[in-house]
């Protein structure tokens, strides 16, 4: 009632009440309780704290049997005398104690339970016929029940886990370095068939442009850029072309001033004899020499002579 008409009007509460079928004994019991208004009234629910206790125990267990059962672990659970929980509906046991040796691992269960929990570690087999095997288990301690419990490892089953492992790692391993190898000549094949296509098509530009140095020395032709395979030679090309065209511009143009030289006309006038350099303009062309002193007449006829005569260019 206390509980009820408190400022929250609602709440849980501890007290002793008697038990059924038991006149006169008190048990702990823990309810809770409401104030309902509009009725005046307090409504509440109560349980027997050792009932409740039970069946907590009895949840516990359970669920604790069905781990061993899924997973294949080896969890333990007993009490502070010995008695091992599990075993009271199922004669498995993860920790039997059909020897000596299994009730002394049991009572060191025990004992580090109590002092804190910890590890411990022993060797025992499980029947007269099997080596002993090494084992680490666990335990904690449940103060309030005054139970235990704990876990086993078999250390051998753990080395052949890790054995395992090993092996598979070993195998993925061996495949990585196996797929890794392959790609990596794959790459190199590659790297080789494309460095050989790109030095035959280098060559073939080389020799397009060999044989157009050679072709143009002693005729005037254009190099076909269509033929070139690189962007770099393709330049190249368009500048022999624009040399050659220059070239040829060239050598026309000292054709043509050849040409108009050889058909010029021309006397020689001078007051000194022949010599060589007179011998030699002769030789390029000139018409006639006339020595001074000259007359009128015999200039003009040299010159009518000279403009009646017809040269041939070769």
């Amino acid at each position: 009632i206390a509980v009820a008409g408190s400022e929250k009007g609602e709440g849980f509460c501890s007290y002793y009440w008697n038990k059924p079928g038991h006149p006169g004994v008190l048990v702990p019991k823990i309810s809770y309780v409401k104030y309902f208004q509009p009725l005046d009234w307090v409504i509440g629910t109560g349980k027997y704290l050792e009932d409740e206790k039970k069946a907590i125990k009895k949840e516990t267990l359970a669920r604790i049997k069905e781990i061993n059962k899924t997973t294949g672990t080896s969890l333990l659970v007993g009490t502070w005398q010995g008695r091992d929980l599990l075993n009271s509906t199922n004669k498995s046991s993860a920790i039997p104690a059909s020897n000596q040796a299994n009730t002394n691992v049991i009572k060191k269960l025990i004992a580090t339970a109590r002092s804190g929990g910890g590890f411990i570690s022993d060797s025992r087999s499980t029947s007269k016929n099997r080596p002993a095997v090494t084992k680490v288990s666990y335990s904690q301690a449940i103060a309030d029940w005054r139970w235990y419990i704990g876990a086993v490892i078999d250390l051998q089953e753990i080395e052949k886990s890790i054995e395992i492992s090993q092996l598979t790692l070993k195998e993925d391993a061996r495949k990585k370095i196996i797929q890794i190898a392959l790609a990596f000549f794959f790459l190199l094949a590659c790297t080789y068939f494309i460095a050989h296509r790109l030095t035959g098509k280098i060559k073939k530009d080389i020799t397009l442009f060999d044989n157009f140095f050679t072709a143009t020395a002693t005729r005037t032709t254009k190099l076909n850029q269509e033929e070139i395979s690189f962007i770099e030679f393709n330049k190249l090309a368009i500048s022999a072309n624009r040399m050659i065209k220059e070239r040829f511009k060239a050598e026309q143009t000292f054709e043509e001033s050849e040409l108009q030289t050889a058909i010029e006309k021309a006397i020689i006038a001078s007051g000194f004899s022949k010599n060589e350099e007179v011998e030699e303009t002769l030789k390029s062309g000139a018409g006639a020499f006339a020595r001074k002193p000259y007359s009128i007449e015999a200039l003009a006829l040299a010159i009518k002579r000279e403009l009646a005569e017809k040269k041939e260019v070769f």
